[in-house]
């Protein structure tokens, strides 16, 4: 009895240890995929210069990969582990296309209704009828980012998405809305506008209240400056002369939705697997919307669908996907729904060369062959 009372304390230990360390149980059966995955992400972050890099793998919803490589933190000779902290970028369009679905699927947003009927402050464009649906594929004419920006590390705070539409809002369209499609994080400002009024919740109230608490994404949030958050990497970038440094301090009030939350691969792969067949955060039905590409008015795919990028691997099956990039960081979100598979990656740099979908769709490969 004392000999069974020791191994179940050592295995209970053992489980205990990897959860802290942020390293999931892998199965048998992906042993060779796990160790191979391993040497590969380390080649990556050998290769592009991070710091400090995570990933994770699930399959039919199950975290079968998930590990850290390098340092979250350089000069406190920090580990990175699957439960670091990274700024995710572009891929916070993708989390908060959790919440525009979730208020398409119950009948609070109107996809192809003017975005005036909800956020009135947005003023009336000479070019046309603005609509989410269109924002959601980067085709409402919204322009991005530009020369006439202030630097992110000098942008003022917003107590409010509404506030923050200030950023963009007086701007021209660039296009009739629906002809063509030109990328843009001001667009989720404005849907995360939108979300705001529809829902009747503040954006972040509403983000946490639907989508990360139903999901269990508890390392998901807003990059606030004030927040004191253990597990938060440290951001690097490189100076003029290509050399890493650490990133300096900036506010991300001003794009909530378009590229300011923080994430974790474990999360990701998580929030990845609610999306594919079968989901119970989703219906079937929402699930076709979401993933139809969408066509400008002359009848051409634009390869996205409600948020989400859709194409054919090199295999022809269908990928879903999205990357970020912003200060401090690079991230990637890779759903493959024939095989049920989900990979997530995470660096604590922006450099020169960053990792995008080729690397996402090698490691896929690494579990289905």
């Amino acid at each position: 009895m004392k000999t069974i009372y020791r191994c179940l304390i050592f295995w209970l230990l053992l489980i205990t240890t990897q959860a802290a360390f942020g390293q999931k149980v892998s199965s048998e059966s992906h042993s060779e995929a796990i160790e191979e995955a391993r040497a590969y992400v380390e080649k990556i972050r050998d290769s592009m210069g991070y710091p400090g890099i995570s990933a994770a793998v699930a399959i039919n919803s199950e975290i079968v990969w998930a590990e850290g490589f390098g340092h979250a933190d350089v000069a406190a000779n920090t580990s990175a582990t699957s439960l670091t902290q990274y700024r995710v970028g572009s891929v916070s369009k993708i989390l908060t296309t959790g919440a525009v679905a979730l208020l398409m699927e119950q009948g609070q947003l109107d996809m192809d209704a003017d975005v005036r009927e909800y956020v009135p402050e947005f003023p009336e464009k000479k070019r046309g009828v603005v609509t989410t649906r269109l924002l959601t594929a980067h085709m409402g004419g919204v322009p991005h980012y530009s020369i006439m920006d202030k630097d992110d590390s000098e942008r003022p705070h917003y107590d409010s998405v509404i506030d923050a539409l200030d950023e963009f809002k007086k701007r021209r369209l660039l296009f009739v809305p629906g002809v063509r499609t030109k990328y843009t994080s001001y667009g989720w400002n404005l849907i995360s506008a939108v979300v705001e009024r529809a829902s009747g919740t503040p954006f972040l109230d509403f983000m946490d209240e639907a989508v990360f608490d139903p999901l269990s994404l508890k390392n998901t949030t807003a990059d606030k400056i004030e927040l004191d958050l253990s597990r938060r990497t440290t951001f690097y970038v490189s100076d003029d002369s290509g050399d890493m440094i650490e990133a300096p301090q900036i506010d991300i009030s001003y794009k909530w939705a378009g590229g300011g939350f923080l994430s974790t691969v474990e999360d990701l792969v998580t929030y990845g697997s609610a999306w594919l067949p079968g989901s119970t955060f989703l219906n079937e039905k929402t699930l076709t919307e979401v993933f139809t590409n969408q066509e400008t008015a002359d009848g051409k795919d634009v390869l996205n669908g409600i948020g989400w990028r859709i194409q054919k691997d090199p295999d022809g099956k269908t990928i879903y996907h999205h990357g970020g990039a912003i200060t401090g960081g690079r991230a990637f979100i890779f759903i493959q729904p024939e095989d049920g598979i989900v990979v997530a990656l995470l660096a604590n740099r922006l450099a020169s060369k960053n990792l995008d979908l080729q690397e996402a769709y090698d490691i896929a490969k690494l579990f289905v062959d």
